[in-house]
């Protein structure tokens, strides 16, 4: 035997008396229960495995840590303008975008009440062919558009009023950004 070994043994054989005498003057129903339970933990910290206890501990400790300061990592941090700007009702219409490459992208019209997709038709009532924009779900009416001789399906016809949108955006980007720099 090695002196590791008969260290780890003396060392374990005396804590465990030392716990069991403890334990057996205060709570003599747990003692058998406890002095089993102790000795197990202590063995296996003491054991010739291929991994001792304490190296398993010691890694799950190295991996824990990892994934929370992953996670500190992939939390969301405060955007700067105009990142941070990615909605406004224009037009009684409540719209919403993403940045990409620099531009805005993903424009979309949803309704303020219910917040239904923006859809467009053909419409019905008028006989110069203008397209109505409503919402999908409540069915409120929100802009009837003048139908472009060169439109041959409604997104043609809907495509300059997007353009307008995206225009406006940029603008309330520029004044936005006045007053910032003004303020600061």
């Amino acid at each position: 035997m090695t002196k590791d070994k008969v260290t780890a043994i003396i060392f374990t054989t005396a804590l465990t008396a030392v716990v069991t005498k403890l334990v057996a003057s205060y709570f003599p129903t747990v003692l058998t229960y406890a002095q089993t339970t102790f000795s197990t933990i202590a063995s296996w910290f003491t054991s010739v495995y291929p991994i001792k206890g304490y190296h398993l501990l010691l890694g799950l400790l190295i991996i824990h840590s990892i994934s929370l300061l992953a996670n500190w990592l992939k939390r969301e941090k405060e955007l700067p303008f105009p990142y941070n700007y990615t909605n406004d009702t224009i037009d009684g219409i409540l719209w919403r975008w993403e940045y990409r490459n620099n531009g805005i992208k993903n424009l979309n019209g949803y309704c303020p009440y219910c917040d239904g997709y923006i859809v467009s038709k053909q419409s019905q009532s008028s006989y110069d062919g203008s397209i109505l924009l409503y919402c999908e779900h409540c069915s409120t009416p929100y802009k009837d558009l003048p139908l472009p001789p060169y439109a041959t399906h409604t997104s043609e016809a809907t495509k300059p009023y997007h353009a307008k949108i995206e225009r406006e955006v940029l603008r309330r980007i520029r004044v936005k950004g006045k007053e910032l720099s003004i303020n600061q």
